[in-house]
């Protein structure tokens, strides 16, 4: 009998799809239902997610399922009241990153809600796993600090729920990319691959690149990554 597994990744993001289509590339013996929603309008998308499934996919959400995986944006903890057939799942919670590790930004409004959002959905789920160390450490970090300010005590026992969890990095696949060998080329290739937001640091990159443009160096730098409806002036081409 084939295991049925339901994925789903709320703020689907390009480096969202592409780990969660690997994953399911790594294991095709098993039956996958994935649901995603855009990387777009991230207040609303981090607290709305729940709504929006609940209410329009419901019957994919309640079908029989073995295991449930789903990205630190999910609002799991709503979901699951919304459609209590998941609660019956044994479920993993994914943390590609962490809220607590992006910078600071105009472009970003005082709200609580994306901090509050990931910790509730790791509480109900039955394991937590992280993409790397850091994103672990400064999260714990960050729910330590907020815990202390909140003006309702906080057991212990929160933390120490949070603790328990592992890193596994994303898995990533070289098989279809040409290596290229230094000594076939007279320049250093240089390559910038994030997304074009200005937690990214764009002001750096600027400055690294205007300071490139005039060294002399033999380097050529390849600015990629995936570009939004709002980018940062740095990256203005024209």
């Amino acid at each position: 009998m084939t295991n049925k597994i339901l994925l789903l990744s709320a703020y689907d993001a390009r480096s969202h799809k592409i780990w969660r289509q690997r994953l399911a590339r790594m294991f095709p013996d098993l039956d996958w239902k994935q649901l995603a929603l855009p990387p777009r309008n991230f207040n609303w998308r981090i607290r709305g997610n729940s709504l929006h499934w609940a209410f329009n996919n419901r019957d994919e959400l309640a079908a029989n399922y073995d295991l449930l995986i789903a990205t630190s944006m999910v609002d799991l903890s709503s979901l699951r009241g919304l459609v209590p057939e998941l609660c019956e799942l044994p479920t993993i919670l994914y943390f590609h990153e962490n809220q607590f590790a992006y910078p600071g930004n105009t472009q970003r409004e005082e709200n609580i809600e994306p901090l509050l959002v990931p910790i509730y959905s790791a509480l109900c789920a039955d394991k937590i796993v992280f993409n790397s160390n850091f994103n672990r450490e400064t999260f714990l970090e960050g729910v330590r600090s907020l815990l202390n300010k909140l003006p309702d005590k906080i057991p212990n026992c929160v933390l120490k729920k949070l603790e328990d969890s592992l890193v596994t990095p994303v898995p990533v696949s070289i098989s279809n990319h040409r290596i290229i060998d230094s000594k076939t080329t007279n320049c250093l290739e240089v390559v910038w691959n994030h997304r074009w937001e200005y937690d990214k640091g764009p002001v750096l990159l600027l400055e690294v690149v205007n300071l490139l443009s005039t060294s002399g160096s033999a380097i050529r730098l390849h600015i990629v990554g995936e570009g939004f409806r709002q980018v940062p002036k740095e990256f203005d081409l024209d």
